[in-house]
């Protein structure tokens, strides 16, 4: 019995197994709200669905669908709502999330705030499971933006006589092309007489005659 005293003496006068438990902050917890917890052990792409909000109790038709807000460790989590309209939640749609699985990285407080100390970065000291919280009524929550809308084609090159076009299936192109040549005029039938060349003879000089006596 003295034994098992002194080593529970000796074990909580190490300094390093003291566990420093920070304030926990539960101010994202309305009590006059309705929550859904979802437990997620993998991390990947999660789908709520009409009829699971139906077997939780809850009524999709009736549901402020613009004030939903997901939230994990009570930090605000994005998701997508499949369907036309924002505002409403069809029997068709679905809301999408990224989950992941547990951790531990909020558990600084049991290693006296260094995570490094962990035997492994993959698991938790308590579970594998991490719950979000879906909840409506209140504060919309952090949505993702729809993608923007498909870029129109850029508008076709204008050409003067100097193009022609090239239309096919899925693209179009202009080609430059030479304007059409001018006829080259026909030869002018010859009409004269042919003859060779002549070349000039070398004048002669001439004595002149004495002058008469």
């Amino acid at each position: 019995m003295r034994i098992l005293g002194a080593f529970l003496l000796l074990l909580l006068g190490v300094p390093h197994v003291r566990a420093q438990t920070p304030a926990f902050d539960a101010g994202w917890y309305d009590p006059a709200r309705p929550h859904l917890k979802i437990g997620v052990v993998e991390d990947g792409i999660y789908a709520v669905t009409a009829a699971d909000l139906q077997q939780a109790g809850f009524d999709p038709a009736t549901l402020p669908a613009a004030s939903l807000r997901l939230l994990a460790n009570g930090r605000p989590v994005p998701f997508h709502l499949t369907g036309a309209d924002p505002e409403t939640w069809a029997p068709t749609d679905s809301l999408l999330f990224v989950g992941h699985r547990n951790t531990g990285a909020d558990e600084a407080w049991a290693w006296n705030g260094d995570l490094a100390r962990r035997s492994s970065d993959r698991t938790s000291l308590y579970t594998d499971t991490t719950f979000y919280w879906l909840t409506w009524g209140g504060t919309p929550g952090l949505r993702y933006e729809p993608p923007p809308a498909t870029p129109k084609p850029p508008p076709a090159p204008r050409c003067g006589r100097r193009c022609t076009w090239n239309r096919t299936a899925s693209t179009t192109s202009a080609t430059p092309t030479m304007p059409p040549s001018r006829p080259t005029p026909a030869a002018k039938a010859f009409t004269g007489t042919a003859s060779a060349p002549t070349r000039p003879r070398p004048s002669r000089a001439r004595t002149p005659s004495p002058p008469p006596t």
